[in-house]
């Protein structure tokens, strides 16, 4: 295989794909250039011309990684040239549940689309797992998750542990503190993954593997404690994002409102964001924020009430009236990772 020849951009020249000037500094964040953007439906396309599609658009995506690793690797040696990232990341096309069960269980129908791409045939291994070779459970599973691309990932490219993805499908809490991006990068770096074994009643005796909160936290600390956070309340916020990211996964898109799990975490981290963080100290709302979130994907789910988080808010600036002293929140020191800015292609994959 050939070594790619990749041009040396010297300092102030302007690079295309990172769209400014050479050289990266400190404040890079690489994060940005890995994450692949949200993958996309079709109703025009068919499932074969889909998975073609797909399978090259993994290719180019594989040879654009790979010139962004290069290009890292350029800047980490501290080289006096810079290479510029890959083109930017493409987006997948999606496969309905209805098309992976026929794929899986018609080999005529599989080998109609021709060589699988690997989104594709994770899918297929995903739903063969998971249904086994119990028939009403496979009918049963087709009605109760949307079926997308595995190997879900965050807007900064770090990878969804599937045992979380499970969890909300099958209405199990997962910590905020296990989303923050520092929990979900240990994670991805080797760290394991608590898991516990959970055999839904509409499975029979299949058993699901999903995240295991409380082994998580172990002993002396709770899905309250700020110290599971590095940077509260980005953080907070970054991990209701990554939630949102698995309720988008796992929410068929003919939702009724009331079941919408996707849209219910949506409108309260937006309320969050906007109304809850810029104003209030973390440890005067994130206990009741947590309580909600756990509530909007419990059985059976609770909608998102403008009603009661206004209450909320306004209760809080009551609060804040009468005090005058007392203990105030103070951030933690420990930290797992240094906040830098958002490099100018940053908002790419927002």
């Amino acid at each position: 295989m050939t070594t790619p020849t990749y041009h040396k951009y010297k300092p102030t020249e302007f690079m295309p794909n990172a769209n400014f000037p050479a050289p990266y500094t400190d404040a890079t964040i690489w994060d940005t250039f890995f994450a692949t953007p949200p993958s996309r439906s079709s109703t025009i396309l068919s499932t074969r011309e889909r998975n073609i599609a797909s399978l090259r658009i993994e290719n180019a995506n594989l040879e654009s990684r790979l010139q962004t690793m290069a290009a890292q690797a350029t800047f980490d040696s501290k080289q006096s040239y810079s290479l510029d990232v890959g083109p930017p990341l493409m987006a997948l096309w999606t496969f309905s549940a209805e098309e992976v069960a026929s794929l899986a269980n018609h080999k005529e129908v599989l080998s109609s689309v021709g060589e699988l791409s690997a989104s594709l045939a994770e899918l297929i291994a995903q739903y063969r797992d998971m249904t086994s070779d119990d028939a009403a459970a496979a009918a049963r599973l087709l009605g109760s998750f949307r079926s997308t691309l595995p190997g879900l990932k965050t807007r900064l490219g770090i990878p969804i542990p599937q045992q979380m993805i499970s969890s909300l499908v099958h209405h199990r809490f997962i910590p905020l503190q296990a989303l923050a991006p520092a929990s979900l990068k240990r994670f991805e770096g080797g760290a394991k993954v608590p898991t516990v074994q959970h055999a839904p009643a509409d499975l029979g005796s299949k058993s699901v593997a999903c995240f295991d909160g409380p082994a998580f936290f172990g002993q002396g600390s709770s899905e309250y404690d700020l110290d599971g956070f590095a940077n509260p309340p980005s953080d907070i916020i970054e991990a209701l994002r990554n939630l949102l990211v698995i309720a988008k996964h796992a929410t068929p898109e003919n939702a009724s409102p009331g079941a919408n799990i996707a849209h219910n975490i949506e409108q309260h981290l937006n309320f969050v964001e906007e109304r809850l963080a810029p104003d209030f100290k973390p440890d005067r709302w994130f206990r009741w924020s947590s309580n909600q979130i756990k509530a909007m994907y419990s059985r059976p789910p609770r909608q998102f009430s403008l009603l009661a988080h206004s209450m909320f808010l306004e209760k809080l600036k009551a609060d804040n009236g009468r005090r005058i002293g007392g203990p105030q929140y103070c951030q933690t020191t420990r930290r797992l990772g240094h906040v830098r800015k958002k490099s100018p292609r940053g908002t790419t994959f927002g």
